[in-house]
């Protein structure tokens, strides 16, 4: 297969346009491409890691990237396009007005500071007030539909959660801005949003659903770092 083909353009281009896929519909899309640039190009030893892999080295020095990500609070695989040095106000400085991106960052704190992290809708809404100036209902309904179709976002049980997007791309700025709500997984020693914790007091212990359901599989109802019952 050439260096760099049709193949991995239209894959760019649909990564890029799209933001967010799940796995299974990235697999599919990813197949229709390879069989309609297979007549033209020897694309048939391609694959998804393949072609991505060669995409991020063109787009890297451009700070972006395509990732796989496991959604922690679903365990859902998503392909995800993303700017690797975002904040939200870099991110977003030429799609929206000023008061739009200081929205961003309030859902994002709204959220991660919230006992469950996630929110109502009607909180989310509710944030506009604190705006300087004010959005209306109406624009932030519109902007939260947008972001959360974009990934950034995910509504699960009617309640708004921080999405698959959100996690990888601004990840380094939920750590730095709330490092009271960002932890790591003692078992993968990846950062976990939603986890479970160990309950004996000396230990609090934090750990990804998925991971813990791993370690129990050779090491039933114990808990990985202090060795105590896992309740």
């Amino acid at each position: 297969m050439e260096d760099y083909t049709p193949l991995h353009i239209a894959v760019l281009q649909l990564m890029s346009g799209r933001g967010m896929l799940e796995k299974e519909e990235f697999t599919k899309l990813f197949l229709k491409l390879k069989t309609h640039y297979s007549e033209k190009l020897a694309v048939d030893s391609a694959t998804p890691e393949s072609v991505l892999e060669r995409i991020n080295e063109k787009i890297s020095p451009f700070n972006l990237s395509i990732i796989l990500t496991k959604y922690e609070y679903s365990d859902e695989e998503f392909y995800v396009y993303i700017s690797t040095t975002s904040s939200p106000e870099s991110r977003f400085q030429n799609l929206y007005t000023e008061m739009e991106i200081q929205y961003f960052p309030l859902l994002l704190r709204e959220i991660i500071t919230s006992d469950s992290t996630c929110i109502a809708p009607i909180v989310a809404l509710n944030l506009i007030s604190i705006l300087q100036r004010p959005l209306t209902k109406l624009r932030a309904g519109e902007l939260l539909k947008i972001w959360t179709n974009a990934g950034y976002f995910k509504e699960m049980n009617e309640l708004i959660h921080l999405g698959p997007r959100s996690l990888v791309e601004f990840n380094g700025y939920l750590t730095v801005n709330y490092p009271d709500f960002v932890k790591t997984c003692s078992i993968c020693l990846k950062t976990v949003y939603k986890s479970l914790t160990c309950k004996t007091e000396s230990c609090q212990t934090t750990i990804h659903a998925s991971c813990i359901n791993r370690y129990h599989e050779n090491f039933p109802n114990t808990c990985p770092s202090c060795k105590g019952d896992w309740v």
